[in-house]
């Protein structure tokens, strides 16, 4: 399960930004960062949702998961 919600966390992470502008660092600080706040806050979420989840429920989320969210949009 914990293998699954990463693997849908860093899809959609990844899905969401253009490849050219694409922060690998960034991503993979976001998929850390935000492993527990997936699995607890959008566990249901199916992985092209994961990030919208993540961003829709801020008030949720660790401040590490919000911080590292908008370090991978700022990477665009």
């Amino acid at each position: 399960m914990k293998t699954m919600l990463s693997l849908a966390l860093a899809g959609s992470l990844l899905a969401v930004l253009p490849a050219a502008a694409q922060s690998q660092a960034a991503v993979q600080a976001a998929q850390k960062a935000c492993r527990a706040d997936a699995m607890s806050v959008c566990s249901g979420t199916p992985r092209t949702g994961m990030m919208a989840c993540l961003l829709a429920n801020k008030d949720k989320i660790s401040q590490a998961c919000v911080d590292a969210l908008a370090a991978v949009e700022a990477s665009k």
